[in-house]
């Protein structure tokens, strides 16, 4: 079921960031009657990942803040942030499971598993942050910029 949520989620920020030419990316995450429910409220932090090796301090960062603000006051997302990794080209030792346990606030996906997403030429280790309504907060987040990123997000 969770799954199942996530692809969704996963679905619906990929026709937004892909940037569909008639819609603004609003109506797009509107017209998905799913979205705002699975998100419940929540940053989504999107992030793909083309090598895991080469990204270990911005997945330890990027799990680190997730910890901290999983359920803060966040303006764009009122019950926390939630982050999902889309990965690439990963080596086989690192499995889904092994990468959980390392990164247990993460949420990691293959690109196989979304669809939308596999026949599509996304930028090398793009990320982006999102508001539970669709909107774009900030992209290519550096791993030293995540933490300051969120934490002025923080509402009083």
């Amino acid at each position: 079921m969770l799954k199942r949520l996530i692809f969704t989620s996963l679905l619906s920020i990929s026709v937004f960031i892909l940037r569909a030419q008639n819609e603004s990316p609003n109506d797009i995450i509107k017209s998905d009657p799913h979205f705002s429910v699975q998100l419940d409220q929540k940053l989504l932090m999107l992030c793909f990942c083309d090598e895991v090796n080469q990204n270990l301090s911005f997945l330890r960062e990027l799990d680190r803040c997730t910890g901290i603000y999983k359920g803060a006051r966040l303006k764009g997302g009122s019950k926390g942030i939630k982050s999902i990794v889309v990965l690439r080209n990963t080596n086989p030792d690192l499995s889904i499971p092994v990468l959980t346990s390392r990164f247990p606030n993460l949420v990691f996906l293959q690109e196989s598993e979304i669809p939308t997403l596999a026949n599509k030429k996304n930028p090398t280790n793009y990320n982006c942050l999102s508001s539970d309504d669709g909107q774009i907060i900030r992209e290519n987040i550096g791993h030293d910029h995540i933490f300051s990123t969120i934490n002025q997000l923080l509402s009083r």
